[in-house]
């Protein structure tokens, strides 16, 4: 049987290592290579192949979503499973759209996420039957109904990161990019949600169930 070959895309050492002790469970899988970023993401693929690729959302540099868009342009269909802290409802109609084959929460038990890999590496999707769901409504739509669904990809980041109440340099540090661009952020994530306050925004995501 041909041993399938894993890359994970993970800018944390200890999801790394947890995240090769349960591939240890799966019999014909490899963990080929590992990097911390998207950049280094891109560089390998540029060499090698793999059957799967394992991402997080929040890598220094380069999103998860923008990782994505560009492998899908590079490289065509490649098999692409979200591992990451936020639930489901938070980005999985995005990186459904982008192109990934699949999300599960790193918080999920072991028995989980080794199904989520293996549906991945068959080439199916791992997404619940509500977020399917949602996905084909979207699809049927011509426009946005909801104002959050306007939001650039790092726009919608930046929007859970200050709805959560997290202070300016906060984000900056956690998405790497200067305090002065998350401000340019903001004040576009406002114009293009007519909010006018971080309360208002923390509001909104807490009856639209996106936090």
């Amino acid at each position: 049987m041909k041993t399938r070959r894993i890359i994970i895309a993970d800018d944390h050492p200890i999801i790394r290592k947890g995240l090769k002790d349960i591939l240890d469970e799966i019999s014909d899988v490899e963990v080929a290579d590992e990097v911390e970023n998207g950049f280094d993401l891109l560089k390998k693929l540029e060499n090698d192949s793999y059957d799967l690729i394992i991402l997080d959302i929040s890598m220094p540099g380069m999103s998860g979503l923008d990782a994505i868009r560009q492998i899908r342009a590079l490289y065509g269909r490649v098999n692409i499973l979200v591992f990451t802290i936020y639930s489901e409802e938070h980005y999985a109609i995005r990186f459904l759209k982008a192109g990934a084959s699949g999300y599960v929460n790193k918080e999920s038990d072991a028995i989980v996420i080794i199904e989520a890999i293996n549906t991945a590496l068959m080439g199916g999707m791992y997404y619940s039957k509500e977020i399917l769901e949602k996905y084909v409504a979207s699809k049927n739509r011509n426009f946005a109904s909801s104002p959050h669904e306007l939001l650039s990809n790092r726009e919608y980041e930046v929007m859970l990161l200050i709805a959560s109440g997290k202070r300016m340099t906060y984000i900056a540090t956690e998405l790497m990019i200067s305090v002065k661009t998350v401000s340019t952020h903001k004040m576009r994530i406002f114009e293009k949600m007519n909010i006018n306050s971080n309360s208002d925004l923390t509001q909104y995501a807490s009856e639209n169930n996106i936090l």
